[in-house]
């Protein structure tokens, strides 16, 4: 994100990683070799495993689609559908269509691509699209993408929140300027765009809660912090 920001070069880039990996192996080598009994670097075992190897397919395959289809979403569950709205200037572009549809020789262009999220979705597109290319697909393997498509999901209702209830602008002499309600989306339909949002939020809570009961029972990681809390 940086770099697409031009906030970074490529060589601060390549520093800053080549620093803080020499650090983190400094620090989690020597640890995870005492817990295994022997020289060990997990990720790198995995990733020459994964990619150099290619012998994940031991463990399954899925399609390349796998990520963007079932797993993303089920992942996501309704928030997902919010993610679109971040770039897409869905509620602006049923605005312009009722002006155009009330307003007589009505000449209204509109820009409904905001651009201003896509350098930090960017890069979480490319990190899924590269995991697709592996034929063993886990949605473990795709969590460090969820934050930053859950903060897309988080701008997308900000713009239906947006829509349902505008800021109005004030003149100099400090009456109130409102747009004639012919040239607006109509309230009860923005209103509703915007609960329809608050829904998927959550119902996607709702889901979320009862998989992590699920889970918690039936994963071997999850009885084990039971035991041990015992």
């Amino acid at each position: 994100t940086m770099l697409i920001r031009r906030e970074m070069t490529i060589v601060q880039a390549l520093q800053t990683g080549v620093v803080t990996g020499v650090i983190s192996l400094v620090i989690t080598v020597p640890t995870d070799s005492i817990l295994w009994r022997r020289w060990l670097w997990p990720e790198g075992e995995v990733l020459f495993f994964n990619t150099v190897e290619n012998k994940s397919s031991e463990w399954g395959t899925s399609p390349w689609y796998w990520y963007v289809t079932p797993a993303l979403p089920k992942a996501m569950l309704l928030t997902s559908l919010l993610v679109p709205l971040s770039v897409i200037r869905i509620p602006e572009m049923i605005e312009t269509w009722v002006r155009k549809r009330t307003e007589k020789n009505a000449s209204i262009t509109y820009n409904y691509f905001d651009a201003r999220v896509v350098p930090f979705v960017l890069p979480i597109i490319c990190f899924v699209g590269l995991y697709s290319k592996l034929p063993h697909k886990e949605i473990r393997f795709i969590f460090p993408a969820l934050p930053m498509l859950n903060l897309s999901a988080a701008l997308g209702l900000a713009r239906l929140h947006s829509a349902a209830f505008p800021v109005r602008k004030e003149k100099e002499e400090g009456h109130v300027e409102e747009s004639s309600k012919k040239t607006r989306i109509p309230s009860y339909l923005t209103k509703f765009l915007f609960l329809c949002g608050l829904g998927c939020v959550f119902v996607t809570f709702a889901g979320s809660s009862m998989f992590m009961a699920v889970s918690a029972r039936n994963y071997p990681g999850g009885e084990a912090l039971a035991l041990l809390q015992r």
